[in-house]
């Protein structure tokens, strides 16, 4: 995990979100704990600050997100989903590519995933994902909004019965 600017910036200006490295990183051959720390990077970086939002968008990464958006492991769906999320927390720059590679209509998707996780990441990137969305009035949208709403419901409720209270 990356949490200090001043080191993030000296690994990106030596190499670290070099395309080809990237590549080989998110391959189909690279072990699960790769693949998911290699996320983490990405996730880190972009909820750091938006100016890494440029050398994570020249690292080729969206592809293969695309593809670990239907991931057979929940874990890699899951910070799959924090990570486009966290790209679009400070601006719209990833939407257009999120569009193209449609990846969109995926992470809608994954706010049914049967996975909690996932579910809970991939309701929180649309939400993130929603002020850039031209078409924010879409039936899609509008469900990964009550699913998102269903799922802060049932926490609640949830602490309700933990605690024995009633609201």
């Amino acid at each position: 995990m990356i949490v200090q600017r001043p080191l993030a910036v000296q690994l990106v200006s030596k190499g670290l979100l070099d395309p080809n490295r990237w590549r080989r990183l998110l391959d189909n051959s690279s072990p699960r704990e790769v693949t998911m720390d290699a996320l983490m990077i990405v996730s880190d970086l972009a909820r750091m600050d938006k100016g890494f939002y440029e050398y994570i968008n020249r690292a080729s990464v969206l592809e293969h997100m695309k593809d670990f958006l239907t991931h057979e492991d929940p874990h890699v769906r899951a910070k799959t989903c924090s990570a486009l999320g966290n790209m679009c927390r400070h601006s719209s720059y990833f939407y257009n590519s999120f569009a193209r590679y449609q990846i969109i209509c995926l992470l809608i998707d994954r706010c049914s995933d049967p996975d909690k996780r996932t579910r809970k990441f991939a309701c929180f990137a649309d939400i993130l994902l929603w002020p850039h969305d031209a078409a924010a009035g879409t039936p899609k949208t509008k469900q990964a909004i009550k699913n998102l709403t269903a799922q802060v419901i049932l926490l609640g409720l949830r602490l309700c019965l933990v605690s024995n209270k009633i609201v």
